[in-house]
């Protein structure tokens, strides 16, 4: 999932790389410098990846499936740009995998390949980026857990990879993994999203759609029952943008308020004491600029540039407690502001104001 810089650009510095020297050959695998301009953050499960200014990506944390691309070593305690010459426009991590849009709205995936969700018609696992074809240019990319989603320019949603609870939306649940395919039912998209079973979206008219695993309410359809076809989201007034993840979903309206479904065990969708919440519920009221959501928790930023979080703080392991209803705010970014925000399943990263990025959580560990 993915954190985007989406003010002027400033230095953005990421304290926990190393130097790198001049006139390095960017093919061979080298450490990110302490001075790159970066623009955005995507965090995976266990892997997290970076743009700088000129769209070169560089990640870190798990590469034992080739998902941050870099041809030595199963794990990198550094950010290591990714072992090609492309400069990306955007870029998402998913379980293991990877996918990112070049500056000629080309998409490029690699990593993990063994239910198809890179796209090229293999199930091979990649350790580069490799070019999957839509049919046309593409606008935006989701890595979920175990299969894709992706935003055509012409606006038609395509998934492919796991399918086996319609989490692709062909409109029938395969059990072989689907090629890239078209979302059924017509629908002209805005943004995507691809969770663990379960994907949604909100088209150019501003409505949400899921599609999927809604065994604990995660497509916001009023109940948990699945579906391969998109189903518009019950209570949801128009949004911006919607992020689905493992066992829940949270989206932005035009307002500005954060609002969210699905499983509800620690408090991570609602207030309420109800374990599923089927609905659209109002989370964060006016003031949200950005919200994404993990394994059991939920992040949000408000325009003063703070951060709350709630349901688990994996903060607090090898235990991960649930957290009061009022949230907290990860120790990392304390007393300061947040201008993006990218979850995975059990860690996050933030662009901070300050111009670095932070990562908190169980995995990553930097």
């Amino acid at each position: 999932m993915t954190a985007r810089w989406r003010r002027t650009p400033t230095l953005l510095y990421l304290g926990l790389a190393v130097g790198l020297a001049e006139g390095c050959d960017l093919t061979e695998p080298s450490a990110a410098p302490a001075d790159v301009n970066w623009a955005s953050v995507t965090v995976g499960d266990a892997h997290a990846c970076a743009l700088d200014v000129d769209g070169r990506a560089a990640c870190w944390g798990a590469n034992d499936r080739g998902q941050s691309a870099v041809s030595t070593g199963d794990w990198l305690a550094v950010p290591t740009w990714v072992d090609t010459d492309l400069r990306f426009s955007s870029i998402d991590a998913g379980g293991r995998h990877t996918c990112a849009i070049d500056t000629e709205d080309a998409l490029w995936c690699w990593g993990a390949n063994d239910l198809g969700q890179l796209g090229d018609l293999t199930f091979a696992d990649h350790g580069a980026p490799g070019r999957v074809e839509l049919g046309g240019p593409v606008r935006e990319v989701s890595a979920g857990a175990f299969h894709s989603c992706a935003v055509r320019a012409d606006r038609v949603a395509m998934c492919w990879g796991d399918d086996h609870v319609g989490q692709s939306g062909s409109g029938l649940a395969a059990q072989d993994p689907l090629p890239p395919t078209p979302v059924e039912g017509g629908l002209r998209f805005h943004s995507v999203s691809a969770g663990q079973a379960h994907s949604c979206g909100v088209t150019t008219s501003g409505n949400a759609y899921c599609w999927g695993s809604n065994v604990v309410g995660a497509l916001g359809t009023g109940t948990q029952v699945s579906s391969p076809r998109p189903n518009v989201v019950s209570g949801f007034v128009t949004g911006r943008s919607v992020r689905a993840g493992p066992a829940h979903t949270c989206a932005l309206d035009n307002d500005g308020s954060g609002w969210c479904w699905g499983d509800n065990t620690f408090g991570q969708t609602s207030p309420s004491q109800v374990r599923v919440v089927g609905s659209a519920e109002r989370l964060k009221a006016e003031g949200v600029v950005s919200i994404d959501v993990g394994e059991g928790w939920t992040c949000s930023v408000d325009v003063s540039g703070s951060v709350t979080c709630k349901g688990l703080d994996w903060d607090t392991l090898p235990e991960a407690r649930p957290t009061l209803p009022g949230g907290w705010t990860p120790a990392a970014i304390a007393g300061g502001a947040v201008v993006a925000l990218a979850l995975g399943g059990r860690n996050a990263c933030a662009v901070t104001a300050a111009g670095g990025i932070v990562c908190w959580g169980a995995q990553l560990g930097v």
